[in-house]
């Protein structure tokens, strides 16, 4: 008789994938081409949005500081002060595709899971 590990494999293996190493890796892992590219592509576009965003904000801070002694606690402030909306939306979606995928790599490594066990009887 197998283990129960080596049964349930997809089921425990998927989800701590996309949830540990990078959101659509576990749907990769389960042979879902399509919907894990899709994953890691929203992933790595709403990454580089943040950033860009954040570079933007830490640039119009910088230009408006100006030189001086106080140079770097003026642009800190300058950053903390501006809108940050599009940043938490931004961070909001990083954090629904990172559920969305930990949730459906576990669902669909079961039923996987669940065919193998059905195969083996």
């Amino acid at each position: 008789m197998r283990s129960l590990y080596s049964v349930m494999k997809k089921a425990f293996l998927s989800p701590l994938c996309s949830a540990l190493i990078i959101p659509g890796f576990g749907q990769l892992l389960n042979e879902d081409i399509k919907k894990g590219v899709l994953l890691l592509l929203s992933t790595l576009i709403l990454v580089v949005a943040g950033l860009v965003t954040l570079y933007h904000k830490v640039i119009v801070a910088v230009r408006q500081a100006g030189p001086g002694p106080y140079h770097l606690n003026l642009i800190i402030k300058k950053v903390e002060h501006t809108d940050c909306t599009l940043l938490w939306l931004i961070l909001s979606g990083l954090v629904a595709v990172w559920i969305y995928s930990i949730v459906d790599a576990y669902i669909e490594g079961k039923k996987i899971d669940k065919k193998q066990i059905e195969r083996q009887s």
